[in-house]
């Protein structure tokens, strides 16, 4: 191939003009041997315990008579019998009416929020939500977007009322507003005040023409009966008419469903794109995926989901106790806001996002690399400015001495950036 021609002219230009902007996207390298991993979302440890290997071949051999193949589409050449089972089952754990299965948590929000809502309808959505609703949102047909603050009910209630002046529609019950929240944001480790949102929606639209659409990527496994998830933690199946629930986090595998109603499911079969002109899943991924829920399900879910509770708990201690803490968070070095008030919380996310100085993230993100700390970095133009830091992410297999190295890591790194923050404060007196 002639690297010459325009079109890798044009490549290498765009790639050149991120580089100068400081948004080129260099994916990391594969982790040190004996790296300790704080940073992929594998939360429950199944996929690095070898754990969930086994069970996917247990479940192999319950189907020795497999095919690997689909052999078509969904609607062409019709699912397979073990896809109707897996999804029916998926179903059923969730105390939901049917199940539908995507290649990937973005898939599943892009045929949702593309397809779904109608003209005349409204979306009201957090400003955190994850980017795949985000770009489903803007390929679909709702006739309005509207942004709330980040899990702030005063603005959620203050979107609804602006809606309705603005749609009589909406106001006289003849459409519908679609409300997308994530139950853990990535972004900020803290969950949404659902009951709250969930109360404020009954009373401001009497006529029930609202649905609720909950993104539970990160809960899934996580807590309620036998991991089923945020929602059936707070009993809260019936409010919510949607919700998407990925397998690549907790769950150590890849893929999705959206949960609903039949008629969800059947629109969805008949509107989204992304579900009609594509392949459907091969038998191993189904089978890792109904392995893993095998194992969320039984005693070695719910034995993951204490350990989990009980770092991220042990992290919280010891980072409060620790003695520099007051001093490198008053001095602006960092800050975690999700230590405020975390023994009140009724269960513990896993993704600690500590803030740093802007321009400083890459610093402690490599820092850590260096002493065998894998996180994830995020810094600007990434992440707004003033929300630069790294993103901690705690798995059930993570050890005391791992998270306290950890930590140690962390505040070494920031009391030395105290004292250098304090001699240049000196220098600038004199």
């Amino acid at each position: 191939m002639n690297p010459d021609t325009l079109f890798d002219q044009q490549l290498r230009n765009s790639l050149e003009t991120r580089r100068r902007q400081g948004s080129l996207l260099i994916p990391p390298s594969p982790p040190a041997p004996g790296t300790v991993d704080f940073g992929t979302n594998d939360t429950l440890s199944l996929s690095s315990s070898r754990v969930l290997s086994h069970e996917f071949l247990r479940e192999i051999e319950k189907n020795s008579g497999f095919a690997i193949g689909s052999a078509g589409g969904r609607v062409g050449g019709g699912p397979s019998a073990y896809l109707t089972e897996t999804e029916n089952y998926i179903a059923s754990v969730h105390g939901a009416e049917s199940a539908t299965y995507f290649n990937s948590g973005y898939e599943a929000n892009v045929a949702f929020w593309s397809s779904i809502p109608k003209k005349g309808d409204v979306i009201i959505h957090d400003e955190k939500v994850h980017a795949s609703t985000n770009d489903g949102m803007r390929k679909g047909r709702a006739s309005a977007l509207i942004r709330f603050t980040h899990n702030d009910c005063d603005s959620f209630s203050e979107s609804i009322k602006s809606a309705c002046r603005k749609f009589p529609d909406i106001a006289a019950g003849k459409a519908v507003i679609l409300f997308a929240v994530d139950s853990f944001y990535s972004i900020s480790g803290d969950i949404v005040p659902i009951h709250r949102f969930v109360i404020t929606a009954s009373e401001l639209l009497p006529h029930k023409n609202y649905a609720f659409v909950i993104d539970e990527a990160h809960s899934n496994g996580l807590v309620g009966p036998n991991g089923s998830g945020f929602a059936s933690f707070w009993g809260l199946e019936a409010e919510m008419a949607i919700r998407i629930h990925t397998f690549g986090k907790a769950l150590g595998v890849t893929g999705a469903v959206v949960l609903g109603s039949q008629d969800v499911k059947l629109a969805l079969l008949n509107s989204a794109r992304n579900l009609l002109f594509t392949t459907g899943p091969i038998f191993p991924v189904l089978a890792a995926i109904r392995a893993s829920y095998n194992l969320i399900t039984g005693q070695e879910g719910e034995k993951r989901r204490e350990s989990l509770q009980k770092n991220v708990l042990h992290f919280y201690r010891s980072l409060e106790g620790h003695p520099q803490l007051e001093r490198v968070s008053r001095l602006g070095i960092l800050r975690v806001p999700l230590l405020a008030g975390w023994e009140e919380r009724p269960f513990q996310t896993p993704i600690v996002v500590v803030y740093t100085q802007d321009g400083k993230s890459s610093s402690l993100a490599n820092e850590l690399e260096r002493q065998k700390y894998r996180v994830q970095q995020g810094g600007y133009p990434f992440v707004p400015r003033g929300l630069e830091g790294i993103r901690i992410m705690i798995h059930a297999d993570n050890t005391e001495q791992e998270i306290e190295g950890l930590l140690q890591a962390i505040m070494a790194w920031s009391c030395a950036h105290a004292e250098a923050t304090t001699k240049a404060e000196l220098r600038n007196k004199l």
